[in-house]
């Protein structure tokens, strides 16, 4: 991603306990455009921008990196509930939920084409007890 320094200043950092090596897995990038949307300012898709992305060689790594995805998203959300008081994310949590992880696990189930694999979508929404 780029963005301009101005509006780094006005947006601010990243969130650090919403990023890889915390508990939370993943989210800061989510937060982070949050933030960005929310000052005004517009997020804009360059599909002939390169980047370069470490991929999971192993699938046991794809599932653990969807799972992260699936803690970081409800830890971004759970900041935006407690810490900003944005309570919006009553609905639009739970409609994610059905919406997302729960059509993925039936797309799968039913064999639709292009359903995520079961074992992919089942791991972004497990819960370690």
């Amino acid at each position: 991603m780029a963005i301009r320094a101005s509006a780094l200043v006005e947006v601010g950092l990243f969130d650090e306990a919403l990023d890889g090596g915390t508990p939370t897995l993943s989210g800061g990038d989510q937060e982070f455009f949050s933030r960005v949307l929310s000052h005004g300012y517009q997020i804009i898709y360059a599909p002939a921008a390169l980047v370069w992305h470490r991929h999971r060689r192993e699938w046991s790594a794809l599932r653990r990196t969807m799972y992260a995805y699936g803690v970081g998203v409800f830890a971004w959300w759970t900041r935006a509930l407690l810490v900003d008081r944005e309570l919006s994310v009553l609905f639009h949590g739970p409609a994610w939920f059905w919406h997302h992880h729960l059509r993925n696990i039936f797309r799968a189930l039913l064999k639709q084409e292009g359903h995520v694999p079961l074992d992919l979508a089942w791991a972004e929404l497990k819960v370690r007890w």
